[in-house]
């Protein structure tokens, strides 16, 4: 599944993880492949799997580890 680069960074923003969003925008590309780029999300924090969920009840929030 594609997810626009912008939404990842600002879920990341409002939990907290500024430097988490800022190398997401800096480095993911504009549309995010979920399986693609797995092992980019995981390094930022997100569980790609939770992602995909989350985006199917339309919140991002619960896949930001803390």
């Amino acid at each position: 599944m594609k997810v626009e680069r912008g939404r990842i960074a600002e879920a990341l923003r409002s939990a907290g993880h500024d430097e988490a969003a800022e190398q997401a925008h800096a480095t993911l590309p504009p549309e995010v492949d979920t399986e693609e780029h797995r092992d980019r999300l995981v390094e930022l924090g997100l569980d790609p799997d939770q992602l995909l969920d989350q985006l199917g009840r339309g919140g991002l929030g619960k896949m930001i580890g803390g």
